[in-house]
């Protein structure tokens, strides 16, 4: 379907993935580019990439070319640079370049996964915004750096309301700073899509407008959106709103880690809001399987419609736990439940909860609870 040319400069960057209704069905980890690019570049060489996007309107396919250029030779070439001499064979030469290769390889995986590590800990803000230089000058005046020179922040970017309702679903951002009037779709049909969407109806979700009057204000709030500002905004606002916003997140998460999102109580029946129902079908989901060793992520992802990323996102924002995290606390908030009725001994206790061994339920429920099983009653 071809790559949009504002997008092709950014396609050697580590971790950038092109927003498009087709390659979000194959994510990838972003780095296989980023690596190529350095690859090539090891041997003197250059890479790049020419696109064209498909066009309905007139029936044209669209296609994406790269091309690699090499230096003939090894004139370009420092002596440090070559491997091998006239004392080695062929098939020395060639073991060696492959372990050096590999070497390299792994080198840049390691980083690329501490990387990784220290991207899935920032905030992720998605800006959705036509306008390019509104865009720049949002995320510039929101970095801060820290004494380490990392951005506590994580972008997402989207170019109109669709995009922005795609690029959410894809990546649960933890914020969606959003304009309200937009080509294909305006903010407020953004907040009512995602707002009544189960993946992304917990997102907090700020609109920001040139229109200063009231009632464009109240509609903005009546359909679901957090916060509200007018523009021209001033940063520091926009800052402390943003702080905010990731506050109540956090005060949401201890309310939906208490004993009473954990276990089943009388007044499931007065849940209303979209995120305590997910809350309740995920733990119906955890409850119907409890029993099953074997029931794992995937099949949690299948049963409650959602991918990995998704399901992980959306969970670690209302409590705070991964999927796998969560439904342990689960397991094992029922199992101090069964302990404190005398429903059983600790091992029979802990198979009928899925657990591999007893020794493994011990130790989960010491870690949870802060001491062993064998110490409930006291």
């Amino acid at each position: 379907i071809g790559i949009a040319k504002e997008e092709i400069p950014k396609l050697f960057d580590r971790f950038y993935q092109v927003d498009s209704s087709f390659t979000r069905e194959y994510e990838g980890t972003g780095i296989g580019l980023a690596l190529t690019k350095e690859l090539v570049e090891l041997h003197h060489g250059k890479i790049y990439a020419e696109s064209e996007l498909s066009d309905p309107n007139k029936g044209s396919s669209g296609w994406a070319e790269f091309t690699l250029l090499f230096p003939i030779g090894k004139e370009h070439l420092h002596f440090e640079e070559i491997i091998g001499n006239e004392k080695t064979t062929p098939l020395d030469q060639i073991n060696e370049i492959t372990r050096s290769f590999s070497k390299r390889i792994e080198e840049k995986l390691n980083s690329n996964e501490q990387d990784f590590k220290s991207v899935k800990e920032k905030t992720i803000i998605l800006i959705v915004e036509d306008n390019y230089d509104m865009r720049e000058y949002i995320k510039e005046s929101l970095v801060q750096t820290s004494s380490s020179g990392n951005s506590d922040y994580l972008f997402e970017e989207a170019v109109n309301g669709e995009q922005g309702v795609r690029k959410a679903e894809k990546t649960i951002p933890d914020i969606i700073i959003s304009d309200m009037m937009m080509p294909k779709m305006d903010g407020n049909e953004l907040v009512k899509v995602l707002k009544n969407d189960e993946k992304t109806s917990h997102i907090p979700i700020i609109l920001l407008t040139a229109k200063a009057g009231n009632e464009d204000k109240i509609e903005g709030l009546e359909i679901g959106a957090d916060d509200y500002l007018t523009k021209p905004f001033d940063i520091k606002e926009l800052q402390v709103r943003i702080k905010n916003l990731i506050n109540i997140r956090k005060k949401l998460q201890k309310k939906f880690s208490r004993p009473a999102y954990l276990l089943p109580t009388q007044d499931d029946k007065k849940i209303m809001s979209m995120d305590e129902k997910f809350i309740l079908k995920v733990r119906e989901i955890i409850e119907k399987h409890i029993s099953e060793e074997g029931f794992n992520i995937e099949d949690f992802c299948d049963e409650i419609a959602m991918s990995r990323t998704q399901l992980h996102r959306k969970l670690k924002a209302l409590t705070g736990k991964s999927a796998t995290l969560y439904i342990r606390s689960i397991k094992l908030a029922k199992a101090k439940k069964m302990i404190e009725e005398r429903i059983g001994n600790v091992s029979e206790i802990a198979y009928s909860l899925g657990f591999s061994s007893p020794t493994y339920f011990t130790n989960c429920f010491k870690k949870e609870f802060g001491y062993p099983p064998s110490e409930v009653k006291k």
